[in-house]
């Protein structure tokens, strides 16, 4: 399951989602299972390397609830992992965890994962934090602070040729500037 999550996981972000969604959808109970199996593993990385890579699969279908509670589930899971895959998780966390409204608890997240997140180099994890940053600012009506933090998630989006999530970025900038009274 590990293996299939992960090699969905580009194609559940692309025009293919649909295809994903629907194997998924037929093998929930057995992902199911293989999140508890994972569970049970003395190291964590498996069981953190399967819920980040569904973390799409459950926002499209909204189920990020249980999304969320497989990726926290993971990230207390008592064995190790590796820095690289606990970062993308605590991302993945952030992000669903702001999704449902709790911006304190999804700061608590990227608070953990921004320094983890630094020292792995890795731009693409980086911009994504950056852009779960600027969806916890916008729901703390931190709205300068971000912009600031979309801005940023651009370039570093682009430098990794991910521009899927462009629209998003420019999306959010745009609710900003409405927001701040800038209607052009």
């Amino acid at each position: 399951v590990r293996d299939l999550a992960e090699r969905a996981r580009p194609e559940l972000m692309g025009l293919a989602n649909s295809v994903w969604v629907s194997q998924f959808g037929a093998e929930v109970d057995n992902i199911r299972a293989a999140l508890r199996w994972a569970m049970e593993l003395p190291e964590a990385e498996t069981a953190q390397r399967i819920a980040f890579s569904l973390g799409w699969y459950w926002m499209l279908t909204g189920q990020s609830s249980e999304g969320l509670a497989w990726a926290e589930r993971s990230l207390a899971h008592p064995g190790p992992s590796s820095l690289e895959t606990r970062s993308a998780t605590l991302v993945l966390t952030g992000s669903l965890t702001v999704e449902q409204g709790d911006v304190a608890r999804a700061a608590a997240y990227m608070n953990e994962a921004r320094p983890l997140v630094r020292s792995t180099g890795n731009r693409y994890y980086e911009a994504q934090s950056l852009h779960v940053l600027g969806l916890i600012a916008i729901g703390a009506g931190e709205l300068d602070q971000a912009n600031d933090y979309f801005r940023a998630s651009l370039p570093l989006f682009d430098g990794e040729g991910t521009n899927i999530w462009q629209p998003f970025i420019l999306k959010n900038l745009g609710f900003i500037a409405h927001k701040q009274g800038d209607h052009a």
